[in-house]
């Protein structure tokens, strides 16, 4: 990851399937809220879509042009030695 990755975004990098859980528990409520963000005593304060889900969809997108262009690397021919 640059240095202009932000630091949970690159954290989540590091984990793919911690990515795939943010996603899946940061949803919206029904009312316009983050799920997980506003349980408990911050309920309603957290307005969806949350900041650690972007992050986490930002992680999976990052990801997902690191594998690109590890399918996009030619290999170069092994030399050997005549």
């Amino acid at each position: 990851m640059s240095g202009g990755t932000p630091p949970l975004v690159a954290l989540i990098c590091s984990n793919p399937e911690m990515a795939v859980r943010l996603i899946e528990d940061h949803r919206d409520d029904g009312t316009g809220h983050c799920r997980s963000c506003s349980s408990g005593a911050q309920t309603g304060h957290y307005t969806f879509p949350c900041n650690i889900l972007l992050d986490a969809q930002d992680a999976i997108r990052r990801l997902g042009e690191i594998e690109a262009a590890r399918r996009r690397k030619v290999t170069p021919e092994p030399v050997v030695p005549v």
